[in-house]
């Protein structure tokens, strides 16, 4: 599902950054100007699809005993782990990440009450630390990058 709106919004909304869990893929590609009335344009479709030779485990079951590889793509230069609260269960979720969804880890975390892991080098998501749910991604990352 493609989300776009218009609106004014700080500098340090302007971003492109994604987040795959291997199940479902989120990107956030926004495209800033500083005039008035400059954002009449569409924007600009910068979803990379190609792997980056960056791997990772994926997982999105409660206790993520049987991880997969995952190929990251575009910008995701991160690993992710993230522990959510879903209905009383917690799963953990793992896969690839770019830098500033991880740069924007402790945001996330007081925002959803998660635990959110990142970190660099092939496959090094390997412990049982914890990952964003799939479901809270998306409206997540909507809310961190609104004005």
């Amino acid at each position: 599902m493609d989300v776009s709106w218009k609106s004014c919004s700080s500098v340090h909304s302007c971003t492109q950054a994604s987040v795959n869990h291997g199940v479902a893929r989120t990107i956030l590609s926004s495209q800033c100007c500083t005039t008035d009335l400059c954002n009449n344009l569409a924007a600009l479709d910068h979803s990379e699809t190609s792997p980056n030779g960056r791997k990772c485990y994926t997982c999105n079951e409660p206790q993520c005993t049987a991880p997969a590889t995952l190929e990251c793509k575009g910008n995701e230069n991160h690993c992710i782990t993230t522990k959510v609260a879903d209905h009383g269960q917690i799963t953990t979720m793992k896969g690839c990440a770019s830098a500033e969804i991880c740069m924007k880890n402790e945001e996330i975390e007081r925002f959803i009450g998660t635990e959110i892991s990142c970190c660099e080098g092939d496959y090094c998501n390997s412990g049982s630390r914890p990952k964003v749910g799939l479901l809270l991604v998306t409206p997540l990352l909507c809310l961190l990058m609104s004005p």
